[in-house]
């Protein structure tokens, strides 16, 4: 692929810190900036190959064409990368940020704009994580988007009865708490001249309880990969790392040989989601599968990141490709994951039960899994069912007016 001269094409080298200040602005996780660094790592990788000086629209849609093509990835990382894609275009024609690039052609309204925008500050100043951003942002313009199908011009059409109305017609009703947060604050700013949030329906979910596996399918899943060859035993690496240790699909793939301490048997990192530094205790079987990887099927790189992709050019792997490793192998074990998680976080989940479980310290199981809160290992106790049958209370002997119910007599 060559140049094209009629079109512009602007630095990497230039797009890049410009996107990374963006993120960081908006409250980013640092995670989510490595995961999106790495991305664009391979972006350059591939304008290098093509011999290419410079970005374009065009150039990122043919990159993205021969990414999908490759066969590595998963769909979950592909849409990943075209994220990418959008962002760049959008610093390339000097457009302003977006947060979530939806295929649908519909939008909001222009009269919101200032409202969303109001909204979404107050959410980056109370510190909201990215994800929920974006959650929030897709709810309130979907919310906006139906205000104006029920008639409203602007702001100040917005009413009771159109609001009802647009609550009514949303399906999903998790977003009912972001548009009501969303109202609440408008009000407050004078956007809105009347506090409508009471006018949206609290929805009280029940608390999911975490996907676990069994240590039999556990152990399926550990010995499923081939360990003659080189992508085995990068997937055995990664699946014991998930599996024993309970490491999270982003710390895994960030992992640098300056974390592994093979002399002392700990691992050492700074945890991207909590930016807590953490130390674990290196497993034998994990250190024997890390040696073998690096010694015998790592590819040659001078990356100091661990694990790295199998074909050329050998690039640092990203969590959704940690994700894609631990669904195919659980595909090969035969473990049926219908209606359950069934990534990195579903093994964490299943590590924290099993310690809980075995009767390990609720302080302990938490420093392992490197929480913060106190509280927040106990939920696991719950999916212990042979010991809360212990726990069981014996039924009361039936008496009186209930005895003569349940025997079918009848009370004169």
């Amino acid at each position: 692929m060559g140049n094209d001269n009629k079109t512009k094409l602007i630095p990497l080298d230039t797009l890049k810190p410009k996107l990374i200040d963006q993120l960081r602005e908006r409250r980013f996780a640092e995670s989510t900036i490595h995961c999106i660094e790495i991305e664009i790592g391979h972006l350059q990788d591939y304008l290098s190959a093509n011999q290419l000086y410079g970005y374009s629209p065009e150039i990122g849609s043919a990159f993205l064409k021969e990414f999908s093509e490759n066969g590595e990835y998963s769909e979950k990382s592909y849409a990943n990368y075209l994220a990418l894609i959008r962002r760049l275009d959008d610093l390339y024609c000097g457009r302003d940020f977006t947060w979530r690039h939806s295929s649908k052609q519909t939008t909001e309204p222009e009269w919101c704009s200032i409202a969303l925008s109001a909204y979404l500050e107050n959410c980056i100043a109370n510190e909201n994580v990215e994800k929920s951003i974006i959650r929030k942002e897709v709810a309130c313009r979907q919310f906006f988007i139906r205000l104006a199908e029920n008639g409203c011009c602007c702001m100040e059409d917005i009413s009771a009865e159109n609001i009802q109305a647009a609550t009514l017609a949303e399906p999903a009703e998790s977003a009912h708490c972001f548009v009501r947060e969303m109202l609440s604050v408008l009000a407050s700013k004078g956007l809105l001249k009347a506090d409508y949030s009471t006018l949206v329906p609290k929805i009280h979910r029940s608390i999911k309880l975490p996907t676990t596996y069994s240590r039999d399918e556990l152990e399926r899943v550990e010995n499923a990969p081939d360990a003659e060859t080189s992508i085995g035993k990068r997937d055995i690496a990664i699946i014991l790392l998930s599996s024993r240790l309970g490491i999270r699909a982003g710390d895994i793939a960030g992992m640098r040989f300056e974390n592994i301490d093979f002399e002392g048997d700990r691992l050492r990192f700074v945890q991207g989601k909590t930016k807590n530094p953490i130390e674990l205790v290196l497993l034998p079987e994990i250190k024997d599968a890390l040696e073998d990887y690096i010694e015998n099927g790592r590819p040659g790189s001078s990356s100091d990141y661990v694990f790295l992709s199998v074909k050329n050019p050998h690039r640092v792997i990203d969590r959704t490709l940690v994700h894609y490793i631990i669904t195919r192998h659980l595909d090969k074990a035969g473990v049926d994951y219908t209606g359950k998680k069934h990534g990195p976080h579903s093994f964490r989940s299943s590590l924290a039960t099993a310690m809980v479980n075995n009767g390990m310290p609720y302080d302990a199981a938490r420093k392992v899994l490197g929480h913060e809160n106190p509280e927040s290992i106990k939920h696991y106790a719950a999916l212990d069912i042979e010991n809360l049958r212990k726990c069981a209370i014996d039924v009361p002997e039936v008496k009186g007016i209930f005895a003569d119910l349940l025997s079918g007599k009848e009370r004169g």
